[in-house]
């Protein structure tokens, strides 16, 4: 009940940092249920837990920049990680 009750002190999302509140807080699975026995309870806006669905954290945080990137969003940081998540996986390949 310790560790509940830490939980519900961290003021705001794991993931965008946005403040949390009673309306927009809820619990993240990390990894998510779904695909793994245990998983880490993290607090999370809903907008973001919704969002991230059956993602990882890191399978959430590429698909957000890459779909920035497909709408138009030239930001030179966003095309480097994307170029290196390229490279990475062209490497796991060989």
């Amino acid at each position: 009940m310790q560790k509940f009750k830490k939980l519900y002190e961290i003021q705001h999302c794991y993931i965008c940092h946005a403040p949390l509140t009673a309306k927009n807080y809820t619990i993240d699975h990390e990894p998510p249920r779904g695909r793994v026995g245990v998983s880490a309870q993290l607090p999370c806006c809903a907008k973001c837990n919704h969002d991230k669905g059956m993602l990882t954290a890191d399978e959430y945080a590429i698909y957000k920049v890459f779909n920035a990137v497909r709408c138009g969003n030239k930001n030179p940081e966003y095309i480097e990680f994307l170029q290196q998540i390229i490279s990475t996986l062209k490497q796991r390949r060989r």
